[in-house]
C-alpha cells in the first residue's frame, strides 16, 4: 500500500481575520469617491463640496434651502454620515457592525431619527404648516433605498456580463495549478490511493461487497478485510481529509488576502483624494477672503426685515416660528451668494443655524398644544373658538362638546382620527351637524336613555365623497324652547362614534 506523499505547507498563512458579509457593500461605498472631510457636523457637506470642487458654503446653503421646503435633508445627511468613510477610511456603520463604538455613530443615528420628526415647512403657495409624522422623510428614505437596490442590481449584472463564460473560479484556478503526475487519475491521486479511498468510502457506506478481498490462505472463505487493512484505510482517509482541509484553508486565506488588499487600495485612493481636497481647501482659504462686514450686516438686516414681515403676515401661535424660518431662508440664500462670489462667511452660517434652532423651538410648544391627546371638553360658552383655519385637532381620545343657549351663532370645526365625540345640546339651541367619516357610527338620544341611528333619521342627508368617505348632514334641536342659538358642528372623524344628546330642560332649572 502506498502512503500519501508529505504535503508541503508552504509559508505559514497570515493570522485569520474575521470577515463579514457586509464588507463587500462597505467596500463599494468606500469606492464611490466621496470622503467625509473636516466639516462642522459629520463632514458630509465638506466631502460633497470637495468632490464637486466647489465651496462648502454653497453646499450647506443649498441643503438649508431645500430642507426648509420639506426635502428630507436630515435623513439623507444621517444616512450619508453612516455610510461614507472619513479621512482615515473608517465607516461608522461598518464599525457598528463589527462591534466597535464611535461617537460618529451617535451623530448619524440622531440625524436619521430627526429626519422622521414632524418639521415645519414653507409651502410654495405661501402657507405654513407641519408635515404629518415625516411622510416626506419616509418617502425620501424609500426612494433612497430603491436607488441603492437598483444600483446594486446593476452592479451585479455588470459583473456577471464582464465574466467570460467558462472562466475558472479562483478556487478552481488554484486547484488546477497543482498539476498531478502522469500516473495519477483525474482527482490527482495515485492509483493505490484511489483504491484505498474507495475502500474507506465503502466502509463508510456499509457496502462491504466493493471492498478488495484479502488473500486466501487456504483456510476457507474470507469473512472480511483484516483489521490492519481497515486501520490503514481509515488512516489514509484521515490524512486525505486533513490535506483537503489545508488546501481549502489556503484558498480561503488567499481570497481573504486579495479582498483585504483591494480594500486597502480603495482606502489609499480615498485617502489621497481626501488629502488633495484638504489641500484645495487650504488654498481656497488662502485665496478666498472672508465676506466683507458690510455685506454680512446687509444680509442680517434683510433677514430681520423679511422675517418680521412674514411673522406679522402669518399671525397665530406659529407666527414667530414662521418669521425665524423665513429669516433662515434669507440667510441661507446669502450663504449661497457668498460662496458663488468666492467669499467665506462662517458667521452667516452660525446665525442661520441659530435661526433654525429658534424656529424649531418656537414650533415645538404650539405644535404640542395643537395636538390634543387624550380626553378633552370644549363648549361654545367659552372664549376659545375653533374656526376652519385652526380646528380642534385630536389624533385619538374622547371629546365632550357642550352647546348652550348663548344667543350667538357660531361654527366649530373638529378634526379627529379615532375615539368618541359626545355633543350635549341644551334647549333653545339648533345644531347643524356635518360629519365626514370613514366608518364612525352616528347616534342621537335624549334623557330617556335611548339612542337611535342618526343616519336613518328623517331629514338626514348622505353624500359619498370621491375618496369613498361619507358625509352626513342633520339638523336637530332639543326641547320646546324657542330657538335662540344656531350652532354648526363640522366633524372630520375616521372611526369611533358621534352621539348627540338632547336635553329636555335647560341646565339649572328643576327637572
Amino acid at each position: 500500500m502506498t502512503t500519501a506523499p508529505p504535503i508541503d505547507p508552504g509559508p505559514p498563512p497570515a493570522a485569520p481575520t474575521t470577515t463579514y458579509r457586509s464588507d463587500g457593500f462597505f467596500s463599494w461605498t468606500a469606492g464611490l469617491g466621496l470622503v467625509r472631510g473636516e466639516g462642522w457636523i459629520g463632514g458630509v457637506a465638506a466631502g460633497v463640496a470637495a468632490r464637486l470642487r466647489i465651496d462648502p458654503l454653497i453646499v450647506r446653503g443649498i441643503l438649508l434651502v431645500i430642507g426648509l421646503f420639506g426635502f428630507p435633508v436630515l435623513l439623507l445627511y444621517g444616512v450619508a454620515w453612516a455610510l461614507l468613510p472619513d479621512l482615515d477610511g473608517r465607516i461608522p456603520l461598518q464599525e457598528a457592525v463589527r462591534g466597535r463604538f464611535a461617537a460618529s455613530q451617535i451623530g448619524a443615528g440622531l440625524f436619521v431619527l430627526a429626519g422622521f420628526v414632524p418639521f415645519p415647512v414653507l409651502m410654495w403657495g405661501g402657507s405654513f404648516g407641519l408635515v404629518s409624522v415625516a411622510w416626506v422623510s419616509a418617502l425620501g428614505f424609500v426612494l433612497f433605498v430603491g436607488v441603492l437596490l437598483a444600483g446594486g442590481l446593476l452592479l451585479l449584472i455588470v459583473r456577471a456580463a464582464r465574466r467570460t463564460p467558462g472562466e475558472p473560479d479562483l478556487r478552481t484556478a488554484s486547484a488546477a495549478s497543482d498539476t498531478p503526475g502522469p500516473s495519477a487519475d483525474e482527482s490527482g491521486r495515485e492509483p493505490d490511493d484511489v483504491a484505498d479511498s474507495r475502500g474507506v468510502d465503502a466502509l463508510a457506506t456499509g457496502d462491504t461487497a466493493s471492498l478488495p478481498a484479502p488473500l486466501d490462505d487456504g483456510g476457507g472463505a474470507p469473512e472480511g478485510p483484516p483489521a490492519a487493512d481497515l486501520a490503514a484505510w481509515k488512516e489514509q482517509h484521515a490524512a486525505w481529509k486533513e490535506q483537503d482541509q489545508q488546501w481549502r484553508q489556503q484558498q480561503q486565506d488567499a481570497v481573504r488576502a486579495a479582498r483585504e488588499e483591494a480594500r486597502r487600495e480603495r482606502q489609499a485612493r480615498a485617502t489621497a483624494f481626501a488629502a488633495e481636497a484638504a489641500e484645495r481647501r487650504r488654498v481656497r482659504r488662502a485665496t478666498h477672503p472672508r465676506t466683507p462686514a458690510a455685506a454680512v450686516v446687509v444680509a442680517l438686516g434683510l433677514a430681520v426685515v423679511v422675517g418680521t414681515a412674514a411673522a406679522l403676515t402669518e399671525g397665530g401661535p406659529l407666527a414667530p416660528a414662521h418669521g425665524l424660518f423665513v429669516a433662515a431662508l434669507v440667510l441661507a440664500a446669502g450663504m449661497v451668494v457668498a460662496g458663488a462670489l468666492r467669499r467665506r462667511s462662517g458667521f452667516l452660517a452660525f446665525v442661520t443655524l441659530l435661526a433654525l434652532v429658534g424656529g424649531a423651538a418656537a414650533t415645538a410648544v404650539p405644535a404640542a398644544q395643537a395636538l390634543h391627546l387624550g380626553n378633552y371638553g370644549i363648549s361654545n360658552t367659552s372664549d376659545q373658538r375653533y374656526p376652519a383655519s385652526a380646528p380642534f385637532t385630536q389624533p385619538w381620545g374622547d371629546l365632550s362638546v357642550f352647546l348652550g343657549a348663548t344667543g350667538d351663532d357660531s361654527t366649530t370645526y373638529i378634526d379627529k382620527r379615532s375615539g368618541a365625540t359626545f355633543v350635549t345640546i341644551e334647549p333653545g339651541v339648533e345644531v347643524t351637524l356635518e360629519a365626514t367619516t370613514s366608518n364612525a357610527a352616528l347616534y342621537y338620544g335624549g334623557s330617556d336613555d335611548t339612542s337611535e341611528d342618526l343616519t336613518r333619521a328623517a331629514g338626514t342627508t348622505t353624500e359619498t365623497l370621491p375618496d369613498g368617505r361619507l358625509r352626513y348632514r342633520a339638523v336637530v334641536a332639543a326641547g320646546t324652547e324657542p330657538i335662540t342659538t344656531r350652532e354648526t358642528i363640522v366633524i372630520d372623524q375616521d372611526s369611533g362614534y358621534i352621539e348627540l344628546y338632547l336635553i329636555d330642560t335647560p341646565i339649572g332649572e328643576d327637572q
